[in-house]
């Protein structure tokens, strides 16, 4: 927190916050120690949902309070990793200033509830936004690491794995940042390739990596566990390329998976990356994603 609370330039919110929760019988809990600290933090244990978290953010009411439901597994609108909710769109214009935790909490939550649970679009009709949840937005990326891929491929799906080619900005550097120049298979057949315009954006080093197709997002935070689970799924895992880079020696794993990419609960097939640097005996692992 910097400078004072925010209930303190704004007492009259923090006392209808409290008061919709007491006229709405919701039951709470305030973390004193996070108060002391300048954080309104909130427990709050409801039938459906279990135990809840929320935290308001420092420049409130400006800036929506975020509900985190460690006991809810929700195939849609909670980040699988911090189990924070999504009660609404992602556009800025769609909190209020006079909103309220309370009203949230019983017109909203039972509506992400009712869909998150469900993966049937016409329960979930009218009801959400009509917006792709990309899983990969929940993956984390080392600051200033991206790889580029172009979204009008198709891998066909009666192909498993391969090689990829990676152009980079510049060599030597472990901390990745390119664009895809081919995908082929494992007979060295080219599925997609780049154009002559991206081929040239990345005159650094080219990397040669490999790639797996998985039926489902790998639903972990853990870099290493990534890493080692498409290695794991590689029918040819000795073959992967190694690189010098400071410290160790770098290799590129990708995976195809199915997540919504373009359209609201339609799913296509996604890219991540995960880059591993050996050094000696033991691995440090780097994420990478589109």
């Amino acid at each position: 927190m910097i400078g004072k609370p925010w209930w303190d330039d704004f007492p009259a919110i923090l006392a209808r916050e409290l008061r919709a929760l007491d006229e709405a019988d919701i039951v709470y809990k305030r973390d004193d120690e996070a108060f002391d600290k300048g954080i309104l933090c909130l427990h709050i244990e409801m039938e459906k949902t279990g135990k809840l978290r929320v935290v308001f953010p420092d420049l409130y009411p400006y800036f929506r309070f975020e509900i985190y439901a460690p006991e809810l597994k929700l195939s849609h609108h909670q980040n699988p990793f911090s189990k924070s909710l999504c009660l609404i769109g992602r556009s800025s214009a769609n909190w209020q200033v006079k909103d309220t935790l309370a009203a949230f909490l019983m017109e909203r939550l039972p509506k992400v509830i009712l869909t998150g649970e469900s993966d049937n679009a016409t329960e979930a009709e009218g009801i959400e936004e009509h917006q792709a949840e990309p899983f990969s937005d929940y993956y984390d990326c080392y600051p200033g690491t991206a790889v580029i891929v172009d979204g009008s491929w198709r891998i066909d799906p009666c192909y498993e794995s391969g090689t990829i080619l990676i152009g980079t900005v510049s060599p030597e550097n472990q901390f990745i940042r390119g664009a895809v120049f081919k995908v082929c298979d494992e007979d060295g057949k080219t599925l997609a390739e780049a154009n002559k315009e991206i081929s040239c954006a990345f005159p650094g080093e080219v990397l040669l990596g490999r790639w797996v197709r998985l039926p489902a997002p790998l639903k972990t935070p853990n870099h290493r566990e990534r890493f080692m689970h498409l290695q794991e799924k590689d029918p040819h895992p000795e073959k992967i390329e190694r690189y010098r880079v400071d410290g160790g020696q770098l290799q590129i794993r990708a995976a195809l998976f199915p997540e919504e990419i373009r359209q609201w609960r339609v799913r296509e097939y996604g890219w991540m990356f995960v880059c591993g640097i050996k050094y000696r005996k033991s691995w440090a692992v780097n994420r990478k994603r589109n």
